[in-house]
């Protein structure tokens, strides 16, 4: 059942990176949740806290097969 639902953050990350471009900063409320966990382990994003409850992600790379894994 849990690997049902970790390919879905998987799959959302992958979308997430497919709408926005290299060094592009989005900014959150939390830490990003699964899909931005998910995209610091990989490498494609770095996150900087800013204050108590905002965040601050770059994209630094993207993957360079657009399948997703599993």
């Amino acid at each position: 059942m849990f690997n049902l639902f970790s390919r879905n953050y998987k799959k959302a990350a992958l979308t997430f990176l497919k709408q926005h471009t290299v060094g592009q900063r989005v900014y959150s409320i939390g830490d990003g949740g699964a899909k931005m966990r998910y995209l610091r382990e990989c490498g494609y994003i770095v996150s900087d806290r800013v204050s108590d409850s905002r965040w601050v992600h770059k994209i630094i790379s993207k993957p360079k097969s657009t399948q997703t894994p599993e």
